[in-house]
């Protein structure tokens, strides 16, 4: 899941982290999204947006028995002055300011599993560059390659990803995919990636249940257009992350709130099993009325940290690791009933309906 370091007036809670730590989730990804751009590891609290420190993510991550996505800050270096001390800070996308995150990471023992290079280029990128996706990725591709570099230098073992592309209507219909692997795949360009992340929101929330339900079964033509993709740029088996998504959530709709998007979720986790994902981060872990999130913030549609139906199907979809297996049934996936399997490694076969 995403723990969001901004807009969050609950953080790592104690009833957040109970709740956390009974998920069974293996990545927590941090700050979360667009507040990449708008933390600064080094002095996190110097803008007053957040209370959350990289340490204080990290001791949620280790209470559910999670790694770290960390991503960094590839857009904005601006400053500001903090309304309540009156004392200015400044952000720094710098390529040295990330590898000295890497260094800080190693010196406090976190289990960083990926470095994530900032976050959906079309949304973060300079204004006035948007509008070209070509000059967009010209310039996203020029930073990943100088944090990756810098974070590999701070350690070998680092995994970079990218390009964190914001939505199937940009990394498949505008090709941005192809443009990030171009320059950092491993036939043509650097091989400096080691992993591709992409983000996918198929909005689920935005109609009845009878005419979205089968939106999590389209996920297998998004996996087979970024497979076709990755092996025209790159010799490599790259492992496929999808850093955000949510079948339905959004502020335009209450979806979070409702069973549907608890059962669209489940679905969306099944896919991703059976198409070869190799790891997801849910978007987001709190704030469920009109947002995305599965815990419930102050002023929220329930009482603080207590769950949406969306948080029992992520528990649930999480009992289906080791061997996923071929599941066959009559039914109508998109429209009657979807079925999962996995055996674990002592033998234990799960079945997610």
């Amino acid at each position: 899941t995403n723990l969001v370091a901004l807009w969050n007036n609950t953080g790592d809670s104690p009833g957040a982290v109970r709740a956390f730590s009974q998920m069974g989730l293996g990545l927590l990804r941090f700050p979360g999204g667009v507040p990449a751009h708008w933390y600064d590891w080094k002095d996190p609290l110097a803008s007053g947006k957040t209370l959350l420190t990289p340490e204080r993510a990290w001791k949620m991550a280790q209470a559910g028995g999670a790694r770290m996505i960390f991503q960094t800050n590839a857009a904005n270096s601006e400053e500001g002055v903090n309304k309540k001390t009156r004392k200015p800070y400044r952000f720094d996308n710098s390529p040295e300011h990330q590898a000295g995150w890497v260094s800080f990471s190693r010196e406090m023992g976190i289990e960083v599993a990926f470095w994530e290079i900032g976050n959906e280029p079309e949304m973060d990128a300079p204004k006035p560059l948007r509008g070209d996706q070509e000059a967009v990725y010209d310039w996203y591709n020029e930073v990943f390659e100088k944090q990756a570099r810098a974070i590999k230098a701070a350690d070998p073992r680092a995994r970079v990803l990218g390009p964190a592309s914001t939505n199937t209507w940009f990394w498949w219909a505008q090709d941005n995919l192809a443009k990030f692997l171009r320059a950092h795949g491993d036939r043509h360009g650097t091989g400096l990636v080691d992993a591709v992340s992409l983000h996918w929101y198929p909005e689920g929330g935005k109609g009845p249940w009878e005419e979205k339900r089968g939106r999590a079964q389209r996920w297998a033509d998004c996996m087979d257009f970024i497979r076709g993709v990755m092996k025209e740029h790159d010799s490599r088996d790259l492992p496929v992350f999808v850093t955000e998504w949510n079948w339905g959530g959004g502020k335009q709709n209450r979806s979070a709130r409702r069973l549907s998007n608890a059962l669209g979720c489940a679905d969306s986790v099944g896919m991703f099993l059976r198409t070869g994902v190799a790891g997801h981060t849910h978007f987001c872990l709190q704030r469920i009325d009109r947002g995305w999130g599965i815990l419930a913030t102050r002023k929220d549609s329930r009482p603080v940290n207590q769950p949406s139906p969306t948080y029992f199907a992520l528990v649930l979809a999480a009992r289906l690791h080791g061997s996923i297996l071929d599941v066959s049934s009559d039914a109508d996936a998109r429209n009657v009933l979807s079925a999962y399997g996995a055996q674990a490694a002592d033998g234990t076969v799960r079945v997610m309906l």
